[in-house]
């Protein structure tokens, strides 16, 4: 499936697992222009940061690269959770065929351990 923003531009979404994130880049350049990172908690894929940049905001991107991210999430079994607000609102606004649930501050709190 071709995935292209709000102003018709091709667009590809990657996970890289060596950052633990999601990156948005543009079929013609190998830019990173947005991200959503996670973490592994178990069985948990927590979505704790989504960032787009501001010179490409108002283009549907983050949305486009949240979806592909629990879309491919769903396969593995894992849980999304939505520590994000971005990821928690995606979720509620469009559903989610696969596991989920909002973050909690355990969750939080795990995400910050796991940064230090």
């Amino acid at each position: 499936m071709t995935l292209v923003d709000k102003q018709d531009n091709e667009v590809r979404v990657k996970r890289n697992e060596a950052d633990s994130r999601y990156e948005i880049t543009y079929a013609d350049s190998d830019e990173v222009v947005g991200f959503a990172d996670y973490v592994i908690n178990d069985n948990d894929r927590i979505f704790y940061h989504t960032k787009v940049d501001e010179d490409y905001g108002g283009r549907g991107l983050a949305s486009i690269l949240i979806r592909e991210a629990i879309e491919d999430t769903f396969p593995t079994g894992q849980v999304v959770v939505g520590v994000c607000p971005f990821v928690s609102g995606y979720v509620e606004k469009n559903g989610y065929d696969g596991g989920y649930r909002a973050g909690t501050p355990e969750d939080e709190a795990f995400v910050k351990e796991m940064q230090r």
